[in-house]
């Protein structure tokens, strides 16, 4: 992934003003106090420098899941709180530093954290197609699915669910064909991806 494009997303004008000009001279920087400033030419490889508010955060994952674009994020504030760092990684954040600072502090936290953010990415990017896949389902095929991916028989899903062995085969071959799984195996991969939370990547920059 370009690493050289950041979008520093901040409320407070002077501050993002601030940000810009210390990281402009060294990379492409996009100041925005809205998501909505990007309008629809999302950058398909850059990252955030997000202002610590969980409202920033929780706007810009939903913005993610909607554009289906899933960039990292490096959170900043002027204090490393450990509780506020820790809420930060956990909220999406790859990387917390403490702001003011220089270009090359911005830069050093995502480069130290370069591969597991595209690791994060890419499972970010999984986790979404799993679950569009398996919108597709009936709640009864998705009872269904999840009991197949959790490795049970036809016999254990009716008795589970107080259906026929025959429904539970109907319901069966319905969503492996809706899901695109060939298999149980394939079902259960698909389970995994749509309900694995990202691993936190804890590293704070001061």
């Amino acid at each position: 992934m370009d690493w050289k494009t950041t979008i520093i997303f901040d409320l407070d004008d002077d501050r993002r003003a601030a940000i810009y000009r210390e990281l402009a001279p060294s990379g492409s920087a996009i100041p925005v106090a809205s998501l909505a400033d990007l309008g629809s030419s999302w950058p398909a490889s850059a990252w955030f420098f997000v202002y610590d508010d969980e409202a920033l955060l929780a706007e810009l994952q939903r913005e993610f899941a909607k554009q289906g674009v899933f960039l990292p994020i490096v959170v900043y504030s002027e204090a490393l709180e450990p509780s506020r760092v820790v809420a930060a990684i956990y909220g999406g954040a790859v990387n917390y530093v403490q702001w003011p600072c220089d270009a090359a502090t911005v830069a050093a936290s995502i480069g130290s954290v370069a591969e597991l953010a595209r690791r994060r990415c890419e499972h970010a990017a999984a986790r979404l197609a799993a679950r569009d896949r398996l919108s597709a389902l009936s709640p009864r095929e998705l009872d269904v699915a999840r009991c197949v991916g959790a490795g049970m028989t036809s016999k254990e899903i009716g008795r589970e669910l107080g259906i026929s062995h025959r429904t539970v085969e109907i319901h069966r071959a319905n969503a492996l064909a809706k899901m695109g799984a060939r298999n149980t195996a394939e079902a259960s991969r698909l389970f995994a991806d749509a309900d694995g939370a990202a691993m936190p990547i804890v590293r704070a920059v001061a």
